[in-house]
């Protein structure tokens, strides 16, 4: 009985020390192996109401993304209204807070502001707002109120992936954002992701 209690107490001790030594060794399953970036395979770009499509290419022309085939006014995007209103720090008081006056208006509305951060362009801000106010009357009358206009936005759709040698990386693809961005007609760039 004592022979089988130490061999019990060796092998316990075995197991022990093994399981402790298993934590501290590394395997070759916890070696990281480096993750490839995101591959992108295209970009969906939101411009101004009335972008024309030359228009269109002549902004990608000058961000050397003409070669890449282009989707004009997608429909397979929901559409996108949105309200501009002027910023312009050398306009009066009065003026210049009609941004907070107009935010503070639609806050009290329900779902009537977008969950999309508004954006700055020049003296500008463009809120987004949902589809169902272009009918609602309150919203309607808070529009003439502060003299603004509804606007729809026009999208385009840039495809860099033809199969799996065309595409770009998240990295590259951020390049291109930020550029497409500077430009006054455009509102937003978003990435299409590729599958896998």
């Amino acid at each position: 009985m004592i022979k089988n209690n130490k061999k019990n107490a060796v092998l316990v001790t075995f197991l022990i020390l093994l399981l402790i030594g298993g934590l501290f060794l590394k395997t070759p399953a916890d070696v990281k192996r480096p993750v490839r970036g995101q591959q992108v395979g295209g970009l969906l770009i939101e411009f101004e109401e009335g972008t024309s499509e030359k228009e269109v290419k002549a902004i990608l022309e000058n961000c050397n993304l003409g070669m890449y085939p282009l989707e004009y006014d997608v429909n397979y995007t929901a559409d996108r209204f949105y309200i501009k209103v002027n910023t312009d720090e050398r306009e009066s008081v009065s003026d210049k807070f009609k941004e907070l006056d107009v935010r503070n208006e639609f806050r009290r509305g329900k779902n009537w502001a977008e969950f999309v951060p508004d954006i700055k362009k020049g003296n500008y801000c463009i809120i987004t707002v949902s589809e169902q106010l272009i009918h609602n009357e309150s919203f309607l009358t808070i529009l003439n109120k502060q003299d603004l206009e509804l606007r729809k936005s026009t999208f385009c759709y840039i495809r860099f992936e033809n199969g799996i040698e065309n595409q770009t990386s998240e990295n590259d693809a951020s390049g291109m954002k930020n550029e497409l961005e500077l430009s006054e007609s455009v509102l937003t760039v978003s990435y299409e992701y590729l599958e896998g």
